[in-house]
């Protein structure tokens, strides 16, 4: 049997886990599958919950697109509308269990959201964000549909 020491390395336990990204689901994930969605598409995480949840979680591979899709879901957090539209503040709704709530990761239905805003509202952030309404749309689905 080692010792205690050898157990450790710079005083970690080996093979500990570290945090990359968090986002409260709103479920209990039952199973996880790396997968792609069709033939020869990018790899995706593949996930179920105990409710029925089927969630799918898409690497951003261009730089655009992890830059644009983060900007873009924290001016839909900051819209007064959005909580119209689901019925509860998106933060105060993720951070019951466990703050933060979202960490490295993009909400992709908060972002599909942007579409059923109203127009002013659409015209707003897309000033802030320094693009069209039109090319917002464009790039919300064509940045999620990529991996289907």
């Amino acid at each position: 049997m080692g010792s205690a020491a050898d157990l450790t390395q710079a005083g970690h336990p080996p093979r500990q886990l570290r945090s990359m990204a968090r986002m409260d689901v709103q479920d209990v994930p039952t199973s996880a599958r790396k997968t792609g969605l069709v033939i020869d598409s990018q790899e995706v995480l593949l996930w179920t919950g105990s409710r029925g949840t089927i969630g799918v979680l898409i690497p951003l591979t261009a730089s655009e697109d992890a830059e644009f899709l983060p900007a873009l879901g924290k001016h839909m957090r900051r819209s007064e509308d959005l909580s119209a539209l689901s019925g509860r503040d998106d933060l105060a709704k993720r951070s019951y269990h466990a703050p933060p709530p979202i960490e490295s990761v993009v909400d992709g239905d908060l972002c599909e959201r942007f579409s059923l805003l109203p127009q002013q509202k659409k015209g707003i952030i897309a000033n802030l964000l320094g693009q069209s309404v039109e090319e917002i749309q464009r790039r919300v689905l064509a940045g999620f549909a990529s991996s289907f």
